[in-house]
């Protein structure tokens, strides 16, 4: 799986803002950057870097570790870049793309407008009405907008976004294919050590049990001492 520097760009300015992209651009070259490595590299100050950031880490976009600086005594933290996430979140975006056009398509289908020639407003039936129809900017007349270009300019990137989804859930499914089934062997093998745990743990307990009962029937056998009567002398 490898998402191309466009898309990457794609879901870090939408997520994180335009200035987060440079950050990722470095990060994803190579993991467990230093945080100090990175704001020299950016020109920025340690704060500036953190605070971008912390803007991918909002969106698990990176995850890091740290280390103590044995000369100095303060932790050092060291980021990577994590692009399955980024692969994820992409899906996510080009699926809510999709629903908010959709949504868009059937509100212009529902919803008359009037625009304005000169292109300086857009208003629907009941705003038009209240401006007698002419434009509040240049007062020229406003004419009932053609919506047949847009609707099919929306519905061809659907397909569009629908197309890359395609490719991107398979591309999603194939990477994952392996890391699911190494989970389920990992799982397997910690059902098995469990299993083992189990059945040692019972084997304890019944030799216990066993013990317990031998003691107790050892204990039983034994005759029984009679206790010497002692005699009162009087005097």
């Amino acid at each position: 799986m490898k998402l191309s520097d466009e898309q990457l760009v794609e879901v870090v300015e939408t997520v994180a803002g335009k200035t987060a992209v440079p950050l990722m651009l470095l990060l994803k070259a190579k993991s467990n950057f230093s945080e100090f490595k990175l704001a020299e590299k950016l020109s920025l100050s340690v704060n500036e870097t953190r605070n971008l950031l912390y803007r991918l880490q909002d969106h698990t976009l990176v995850s890091f570790t740290r280390k103590k600086d044995k000369k100095k005594g303060w932790y050092i933290y060291y980021w990577t870049f994590e692009k399955k996430i980024a692969l994820i979140l992409l899906i996510e975006l080009k699926q809510k793309r999709i629903g908010y056009l959709k949504k868009l398509i059937e509100e212009e289908q529902r919803t008359e407008f009037y625009v304005c020639t000169k292109g300086c407003t857009r208003l629907n039936a009941e705003e038009a009405l209240e401006t007698q129809f002419t434009c509040p900017e240049c007062s020229e007349v406003l004419v009932r907008e053609d919506k047949g270009k847009k609707v099919e300019s929306m519905h061809k990137e659907i397909q569009k976004i629908t197309a890359e989804l395609k490719e991107l859930i398979e591309m999603r499914d194939g990477e994952f294919t392996r890391l699911r089934e190494l989970r389920d062997e990992e799982a397997r093998k910690v059902a098995e050590k469990k299993a083992r745990a189990l059945k040692r743990a019972r084997a304890l307990e019944k030799n216990a049990r066993m013990m317990k009962a031998a003691q107790e029937k050892k204990k039983q056998s034994k005759p029984v001492m009679k206790k010497k009567k002692h005699s009162i002398k009087k005097r």
